[in-house]
C-alpha cells in the first residue's frame, strides 16, 4: 500500500520538473517579445553613422521605459547632427575666408622673390605681410569667436545698450580706414533707440559689417549708415555702393 505522502512525492517528482519546464518556456517567450523592441532599437543604432545622421529610429509605440530610451535615443541623434552641422559649416567659413588673405600673403612673397631688390623695397614688402597677416591673425579669431558663440562655450550678456551710441563709435574708429581708401562713410539718419544685447558683440557685428563695406566698395565710393527705431525692434542699415554680395556667398 502506498502512503499518502509517497503519493505526494511520486507527484512532485513528475509535476515539478513539468511546470518547471513550461514556465520556463514561457518565461523565454515573454522575454522575447518584452526585449524585442530593445534589440530592434540596438540594431537601428548600429546602423546610424555620421553619414546618416538624418535617420531617426521609428517611434515605440509604449509609453514606458523603452518608449522613453527610444525618444532619448532620437534627442541624442538630433545633437550629434546639429554639431557635424556646425563643423561642416565652420569648416566651410574657414576655407571661404582663408582663401583671400593666403592669396594675397602668396602674391607678395611671390613678387618679393622675382629679383633683388633695396633694403628699402623689402621693408615696406615686410610691412605689408606684417599687416595681411594681422588682419588673418584678426580673421582666424573672429571664426573662432563664432564657433565658440555657436556651441555656447561663452556667456553672451544682456543688458541695456543705446544702439545709435554704439554706431557712431564704430563709424569713428573706422573713419582712417574708409579715408585711406578715399570712401566717404554718410550718416543717413541716427534715431535714439535702445535694445537688450551684449554691446561688445552688437560692436564686433557693426563693424564686420562696415569694413566688409570699405573692403569691397570701389575707391570714391560711398556709405550709408542708419539707426532707426520701429514698433518692438531696432533697424540698422549699412549700404554702400560696393560689388553686393554673390547669391552663393549670402
Amino acid at each position: 500500500l502506498h502512503s499518502p505522502i509517497t503519493e505526494r512525492a511520486h507527484i512532485f517528482v513528475f509535476v515539478f520538473p513539468f511546470m518547471f519546464a513550461l514556465v520556463s518556456v514561457i518565461g523565454s517567450i515573454f522575454m522575447k517579445r518584452a526585449f524585442a523592441p530593445i534589440h530592434e532599437l540596438s540594431t537601428l543604432a548600429r546602423q546610424i553613422s555620421a553619414e546618416n545622421l538624418a535617420q531617426r529610429i521609428p517611434a515605440v509605440r509604449s509609453h514606458d521605459e523603452i518608449g522613453e530610451l527610444a525618444e532619448t535615443f532620437n534627442e541624442m541623434i538630433a545633437r550629434l547632427e546639429t554639431s557635424f552641422q556646425q563643423i561642416q559649416q565652420f569648416s566651410s567659413d574657414v576655407a571661404h575666408e582663408l582663401k583671400t588673405p593666403l592669396t594675397v600673403l602668396k602674391g607678395e612673397i611671390e613678387v618679393a622673390l622675382r629679383k633683388e631688390r633695396s633694403p628699402e623695397e623689402y621693408r615696406e614688402m615686410l610691412t605689408d605681410l606684417f599687416e595681411a597677416a594681422d588682419e588673418l591673425g584678426k580673421m582666424v579669431e573672429d571664426l573662432l569667436l563664432l564657433a565658440r558663440i555657436d556651441a555656447r562655450r561663452i556667456p553672451i550678456a544682456s543688458e541695456e545698450v543705446a544702439l545709435d551710441e554704439l554706431t557712431l563709435e564704430t563709424y569713428e574708429s573706422l573713419l582712417v580706414l574708409a579715408n585711406q581708401k578715399q570712401i566717404a562713410i554718410n550718416l543717413r539718419k541716427i534715431e535714439s533707440v535702445t535694445i537688450s544685447g551684449d554691446a561688445g558683440l552688437l560692436k564686433r557685428v557693426l563693424s564686420n559689417l562696415i569694413v566688409n563695406a570699405i573692403t569691397y566698395t570701389p575707391e570714391g565710393g560711398a556709405i550709408e549708415l542708419a539707426v532707426e527705431a520701429a514698433p518692438q525692434r531696432a533697424i540698422v542699415t549699412i549700404f554702400d555702393s560696393g560689388i553686393g554680395i554673390p547669391a552663393d556667398a549670402l
